[in-house]
């Protein structure tokens, strides 16, 4: 995708506009790939007037972040209700494909992906502070899910901080997965993965 190929429709209010030209735009070209001029093009306004809505692009940027961050703690709070009532090891398989169904992720989503892994120098303490709190919202969801397991004879009596742990981990390398592999060799390894984890948990 080309800059120049970015427009936004002018429907939406100039600072919503913004935001959205930006989301794509940084997503596609990263934090440093990107201008306050290329987002300004999108949006069809002169660059000044951006300055009106955003004081810098730092800021821009970590209201977008927080945005972001809003929007998949609210897609996950989405899908754990409607899991509810489900097996345990249903439910968690649910949270495990929220995580890794990266086909169908929204450019938010993505945007959200590429911060985690090549977060701005400058900005990365505070994306980390923010991104963090929501991580600790999942935490606790993800660890009630091990320990109602556990207690119910499902899951191996374990740690259940060090199984969240091995969790983000395998999901932070079948990211990286997705970046390097064609979607079925991808997808083949994901079933794997889980497949050995729940080998590797289940008392079954």
């Amino acid at each position: 995708m080309k800059k120049d190929s970015i427009q936004v429709p002018a429907s939406k209010a100039t600072a919503e506009r913004l935001k959205h030209a930006a989301l794509t735009i940084f997503t596609e070209f990263g934090y440093e790939g990107t201008s306050m001029s290329d987002i300004a093009k999108a949006v069809q306004i002169k660059t000044p007037s951006i300055y009106a809505h955003f004081k810098s692009k730092e800021q821009l940027f970590l209201e977008l972040c927080a945005d972001v961050i809003a929007e998949e703690g609210i897609k996950f709070e989405e899908i754990m209700q409607q899991s509810q009532g489900k097996p345990v090891l249903e439910r968690l398989r649910e949270v495990y494909d929220f995580f890794t169904d990266f086909p169908h992720l929204t450019v938010g989503q993505w945007f959200l992906k590429r911060m985690m892994l090549m977060p701005p120098k400058h900005l990365q303490q505070q994306f980390r502070v923010d991104f963090l709190e929501h991580e600790q919202r999942v935490d606790a969801v993800v660890g009630a899910l091990f320990l109602e397991g556990q207690q119910a004879g499902i899951f191996h009596q374990q740690n259940v901080e060090k199984m969240i742990a091995v969790f983000y981990t395998l999901l932070d390398g079948l990211l990286v997965a997705n970046q390097i592999y064609e979607q079925s060799v991808f997808s083949s390894r994901k079933q794997t993965v889980w497949e050995m984890l729940v080998k590797d948990w289940t008392t079954a």
